[in-house]
């Protein structure tokens, strides 16, 4: 009789093992795989083929994956390859944007922050036309004890719901006994500017001991929810007992 019930589990236990086998693949398709016309199973295996090809005709079907319901992972690693062709053949403006758009509403967090990502590092190879400019001026007598107002004229070719003004940094350019040079205000200046605008802000330098410095001056534009642009302009000053000079480089 026992021998029995053991031969009866082994039979229900083989039987779960063949419908797990059945089943289990189903499922998973079900949860996120998803497979091409020639009904190639979309996973990241396939997504490495497509890389492998560096293809900008593949780029299509990379999008599709992405707005598909595709595993999440096949989905990521479908961004990265994406921007990574875009960069590789040079055709990013439309990736840029269909990334712009998945950062926008991508709802996974993998996913998104992928796009975040690539788009950085599209840029950082194929850097944005400056849209705007910062200029850089000095009103007052350069002297040790003294102060100037520092004038930073800001510049959009494009409207900007927020533009923002700051001294980024001073370094002094060798050694500066005692105290050196303090500026008023710290925080940004921020702003809108419309297209074609330029917009003035002050900054009060405080000038301490005799020395030399540079400043460091930044304009960052926000051009839309993910894009960023910042325009640097660095400052040369020179402190003197009684006279200094001011360049703009």
């Amino acid at each position: 009789m026992q021998k029995l019930k053991a031969k009866k589990f082994l039979w229900i236990a083989a039987a779960c093992v063949v419908i797990l086998a059945i089943v289990l693949p189903i499922y998973l398709l079900q949860q996120g795989q998803e497979t091409t016309e020639e009904g190639k199973v979309v996973d990241s295996s396939y997504i490495t083929e497509i890389h492998q090809r560096l293809d900008p005709a593949d780029i299509p079907e990379l999008k599709s994956i992405i707005s598909s319901s595709a595993a999440n992972y096949t989905r990521e690693r479908a961004v990265l390859v994406l921007a990574d062709i875009a960069m590789s053949s040079g055709v990013t403006q439309d990736v840029v944007d269909f990334l712009k758009d998945v950062a926008y509403n991508e709802q996974n967090d993998e996913v998104r922050t992928a796009a975040y990502a690539s788009l950085a590092h599209i840029y950082e190879l194929y850097p944005l036309e400056e849209k705007g400019n910062l200029t850089a001026s000095s009103i007052g007598e350069i002297r040790q004890g003294g102060n100037i107002t520092l004038i930073l004229t800001a510049f959009s070719s494009v409207d900007v719901a927020e533009a923002k003004v700051a001294i980024e940094r001073i370094v002094p350019i060798g050694a500066v006994e005692g105290e050196g040079i303090k500026v008023k205000p710290l925080s940004p200046m921020e702003f809108p500017l419309k297209a074609g605008e330029s917009r003035e802000t002050m900054f009060e330098v405080i000038l301490g001991n005799e020395g030399e410095y540079s400043i460091l001056c930044v304009l960052k534009l926000d051009l839309d929810r993910i894009t960023i642009q910042t325009i640097e302009r660095e400052c040369y000053l020179k402190v003197g007992k009684t006279s200094g000079r001011f360049e703009v480089f």
